[in-house]
């Protein structure tokens, strides 16, 4: 059983859904540092670095979130990180 100090976390009313946690990631980061027209989303013309990983994050739980391993990292269309089969 997992236990949180204080019941509900330290400021409940400022906890963020996974979509918007990912979207500051995301595309806040990068209109934040002026590059939204390069940066941010997965759209064509645009770099992409792409995270995969072993489980769906909107299908998971909340705690199973942080137990998804990385599979693969692709930086500016190129494979840098491959996790080696089992």
């Amino acid at each position: 059983m997992r236990r949180e100090h204080p019941p509900g976390g330290w400021h409940p009313d400022q906890q963020l859904t996974l979509e918007e946690t990912l979207r500051a990631h995301t595309a806040g980061s990068a209109y934040a540092a002026f590059a939204e027209d390069r940066l941010g989303v997965l759209k064509p013309g645009l770099r992409a670095d792409v995270t995969v990983t072993d489980r769906g994050l909107f299908e998971a739980g909340p705690h199973d979130v942080l137990k998804a391993g990385v599979l693969m990292t692709i930086v500016v269309g190129a494979v840098v990180h491959e996790r080696a089969a089992p």
